[in-house]
């Protein structure tokens, strides 16, 4: 069994005076919401957009949300964030067996394990949606909507899973800038997973290395001479790993 969320407002849109500030809370709604599907991706650059402007919106600072049945009141469960590939295909296809559906995808998986999993979509609006392109902005919006997530479902632990653009943003920007928000979890990134960037060598506690462990997922010919933009998802995964290992976390 599995509960599915959809198009839950994250933020008040980012329209008018709210234009390149930080999220805003969401406006209240009257009643039951509609949640039974997903909400609208952000509007696109038109020369980046493949999809040609299809179901775009700039009320798009909403998340889905896969829940497991509903077990004894007061159990904490794990909250798993995931951060989605440039482009943000999987966040708009919640049930293409490519990452979320199916009884291998992401969220059957969490489900099996009571795991609570969240899709954030990113509120990069110029171009191609990524984590990584506006760090400082994408930072502080992940860290508001992880204490979001603490507030309304009290997690076990948080743990952050990234794809490609996503990947990058979790170890590159994130972990390295904020890792007092996440406590004890850990993070699964697919295709990449640089080391840090932003800073380049970051301190972490003791407490919190021995707390957060770290997986790398990436395939043997994800390199930059089969990549039509010279990505080298294999180069990244692999000084990722080898830095925060040496830094002291398991890997």
């Amino acid at each position: 069994d599995l509960r599915f969320f959809g198009g839950i407002p994250y933020a008040a849109p980012p329209v008018g005076p709210l234009r390149f500030h930080p999220p805003a809370p969401p406006l209240p709604w009257d009643g039951a919401r509609d949640a039974a599907k997903p909400g609208a991706r952000c509007i696109q650059d038109p020369k980046g957009d493949l999809e040609m402007g299809r179901n775009t919106s700039e009320d798009c600072l909403t998340l889905n949300v896969w829940t497991p049945p509903v077990r004894a009141s007061g159990e904490r469960r794990p909250v798993l964030v995931w951060l989605h590939g440039d482009g943000a295909w999987e966040h708009d296809n919640p049930n293409s067996a490519y990452v979320f559906g199916g009884a291998g995808g992401v969220r059957q998986v969490c489900a099996d394990r009571g795991v609570i999993c969240v899709s954030a979509q990113s509120p990069d609006a110029t171009g191609t949606r990524t984590w990584w392109e506006d760090p400082t902005r994408n930072v502080t919006y992940l860290t508001d909507l992880i204490g979001k997530l603490k507030t309304d479902y009290s997690p076990s632990r948080i743990i952050l899973a990234g794809y490609s653009g996503g990947a990058q943003f979790t170890t590159q920007y994130f972990i390295p800038q904020k890792s007092g928000v996440l406590g004890a979890g850990g993070s699964i990134v697919f295709g990449g997973g640089g080391k840090p960037v932003s800073p380049t060598n970051p301190s972490f506690t003791t407490t919190f290395k021995n707390s957060w462990w770290m997986h790398w997922a990436t395939g043997a010919l994800d390199t930059a001479a089969n990549s039509s933009e010279g990505y080298d998802a294999l180069g990244f995964a692999q000084a990722g790993a080898s830095w925060y290992q040496t830094a002291g976390f398991s890997t």
